[in-house]
């Protein structure tokens, strides 16, 4: 069954590589937590927090006690542009369940809202592996307004989905499918739509020490791919840091762990752009139910 898996795992990856999604358009950088943007994204086959929620929701299941995380982000640090998000999960129904809100803003003129509702499960467990799968559905909002003109707001429904699996206690991959149906929002009569595109990512996690992570994963999203790389070492259970590459871009950040709290900080440069830096917080209710 195992090879099985596997060779399923790698034709969709050459599926992926030659396939051509939508135009890029709203929802461009939603995600949720900085550890994730500190790993270059590579962390769809390793995420176990409520930040799966968006990295890939088979990873609910891994959760071993209730949660919240808070986001914050100031995307290539643009003064009239944030992002916020803040996400509540918990294991139940032999799986975890999870619920998020994500914004978006640019002061007073473009506002995107993201909520997102997922649950994940463990659908198989042998001698020495487990393949997890999850889903998330997902409520878009969009709102226009300059001066002189209210364009209004649009709502669309999309959803996610996500596989993991375990093999041994040092590699697991991931392939998540995002933003099924490619909902649209058209603002201007007679105009062209802008689409929310479909992305494709297949990720693997390999634990080469107790201590030591490598990621990595290859994306798929409006027509252009990109394999991303990083790596993260914990000391003492206590402290992390990680570094990686993001589509020849760079990421890097560090990892703070308590008993009963988490705080992570990250970035991402940009050629053009600037950085973007993010922090995020979490607390979780039960002693030790940390990475």
């Amino acid at each position: 069954m195992m090879k099985r898996l596997f060779l399923f795992f790698f034709v969709t990856l050459f599926c992926v590589s030659i396939s051509t999604p939508a135009q890029a358009g709203y929802f461009d950088r939603i995600e949720v937590g900085a550890r994730g943007l500190a790993l270059a994204g590579a962390y769809g086959a390793s995420v176990d927090d409520v930040s799966a929620l968006h990295w890939n929701p088979a990873g609910l299941s891994l959760m071993q006690s209730p949660e919240i995380m808070l986001t914050h982000s100031r995307p290539y640090v643009v003064r009239s542009l944030s992002t916020n998000a803040v996400a509540v999960g918990a294991p139940i129904l032999s799986g975890g369940v999870a619920l998020g809100w994500h914004r978006l803003g640019v002061t007073d003129l473009i506002g995107e809202n993201l909520i997102s509702l997922g649950y994940g499960q463990s659908i198989y467990t042998g001698d020495n592996s487990r393949i997890y799968v999850g889903g998330a559905a997902k409520l878009a909002s969009v709102s226009i307004s300059i001066p002189g003109r209210d364009f209004g707001t649009e709502t669309k429904v999309t959803a996610d989905l996500g596989l993991m699996v375990q093999q041994g206690r040092q590699l697991r991959l991931g392939l998540v499918h995002r933003n099924f149906g490619e909902p649209s929002f058209d603002f201007i009569e007679g105009g062209e739509s802008t689409q929310m595109p479909a992305s494709f990512e297949f990720a693997a996690s390999y634990h080469w020490r107790p201590e030591s992570v490598i990621h990595l994963s290859r994306s798929e999203v409006a027509g252009e791919s990109a394999w991303n790389y990083s790596g993260e070492i914990w000391f003492y259970e206590v402290f992390a840091i990680r570094a990686g590459v993001f589509d020849e871009e760079f990421s890097g950040g560090f990892g703070l762990q308590g008993d009963q709290w988490n705080v992570d900080g990250a970035f991402l440069t940009h050629d053009s752009l600037g950085n973007t830096y993010r922090m995020s917080v979490r607390f979780f209710l039960e002693p030790g139910g940390g990475n």
